[in-house]
C-alpha cells in the first residue's frame, strides 16, 4: 500500500497533486509550482517554513524561487531595452 492511500482526509487531498516517478522521485507539475510560488509570495512565511508546510524539499523550492526571480529580471531588462529603442 502506498503512502497516499494510507493517509486520511485532508492530508491525502493536499498531496493528491503529487505524482511519484517510477524510482521514488516526486514530480510536481509546472502549473502547481507556479501556484505554490504565488501562494508563497502572499503568505509572508519564510521559504523554509513554506516549503515544509507544502511538502516540498527546501532546495527544490529555493530553486523555483531563484528561477522565477531570474525570469522576472530578464523580462524587466528586455522591457527597458524595448522602451529605450522606442525613444
Amino acid at each position: 500500500m502506498d503512502q497516499l492511500s494510507r493517509m486520511k482526509g485532508s492530508a491525502a487531498t493536499k498531496l493528491s497533486w503529487r505524482k511519484p516517478a517510477s524510482y521514488g522521485r516526486v514530480r510536481t507539475p509546472a502549473h502547481r509550482g507556479e501556484t505554490l510560488l504565488d501562494e508563497f509570495e502572499k503568505s509572508g512565511l519564510s521559504g523554509a517554513k513554506f516549503a515544509a508546510l507544502s511538502g516540498i524539499k527546501y532546495q527544490t523550492f529555493a530553486k523555483w524561487v531563484q528561477q522565477r526571480r531570474r525570469k522576472g529580471q530578464a523580462g524587466a531588462l528586455s522591457s527597458a531595452k524595448d522602451a529605450a529603442k522606442r525613444e
